[in-house]
């Protein structure tokens, strides 16, 4: 709460039953922290403010409640050839070791 104390969780089955309502059984409130750390990773927030926020003591913990998903993955999977200069020019072995020899 703004004052310090911790927010009271719902009532366990007025959770369940919304939930139920909704069409997502088996969801538990905690599960919203790990949404909530997901969101903000995706958005790029920095790990070390994130463990700030969330309060946790480590970072193995905002690694435990953030998680990427593919599109994100991919992403930054697609940066890799631009990140690194990846393009190379394509030697001819036995030419080269001609060029070699001959010097």
């Amino acid at each position: 709460t703004v004052e310090g104390r911790p927010y009271r969780w719902p009532d366990h089955r007025t959770w369940l039953g919304l939930c139920a309502r909704a069409g997502l059984p088996g969801v538990r409130f905690h599960d919203l922290r790990h949404t909530w750390a997901s969101w903000l990773a995706q958005a790029g927030v920095d790990p070390q403010h994130l463990k700030t926020l969330g309060g946790w003591s480590t970072l193995a913990m905002v690694e435990r409640y953030s998680h990427l998903n593919v599109e994100h993955l991919r992403a930054a999977a697609d940066r890799i050839p631009t990140t690194f200069s990846l393009q190379s020019e394509i030697i001819d072995f036995e030419e080269e070791r001609q060029r070699r020899a001959s010097r």
